[in-house]
C-alpha cells in the first residue's frame, strides 16, 4: 500500500527520506486504526513522493473510510486532501472551516 514492495529485505539505513516516510505510515497502518495521525508526512519529499503520499491519504479516507488528522504548514497541499481545516497559532484555534470541494 505504501510503495515499498520488493524492499522488504533492505536495511532501513539504506532507505531514502521518502522511503522512511512511507515506512512510518506503514507502521501506523499495521493495526488497521480508524484514526491516523500524520505530522508533516510530505516534508522533504520530491514532487512524485508528495503526490504518492497525497494519493495514499486520499485512498485511506475515501476507500478505507479512515479519519486522517494531518499536521502541515503547506496549506495548498491540505486544501487538496482535507475535508476540514483548522489553523492553530501558538496553541489557539484561529479558524476552522469545511473546505468547499467536500
Amino acid at each position: 500500500m505504501v510503495g515499498l514492495k520488493g524492499r522488504e529485505k533492505d536495511k532501513i539505513k539504506g532507505y531514502s527520506h521518502g522511503m522512511k516516510q512511507r515506512l512510518g505510515i506503514a507502521q501506523t497502518l499495521i493495526h488497521n486504526p480508524d484514526l491516523i495521525v500524520l505530522d508533516e508526512p510530505t516534508t522533504g519529499l520530491d514532487p512524485q513522493g508528495i503526490i504518492d503520499i497525497r494519493n495514499l491519504i486520499l485512498h485511506l479516507q475515501r476507500d478505507l473510510n479512515k479519519t486522517v488528522f494531518l499536521s502541515s504548514h503547506i496549506l495548498s497541499e491540505i486544501e487538496l486532501i482535507a475535508s476540514r481545516m483548522v489553523i492553530i497559532n501558538k496553541g489557539r484555534e484561529i479558524v476552522q472551516e469545511k473546505l468547499a470541494h467536500y
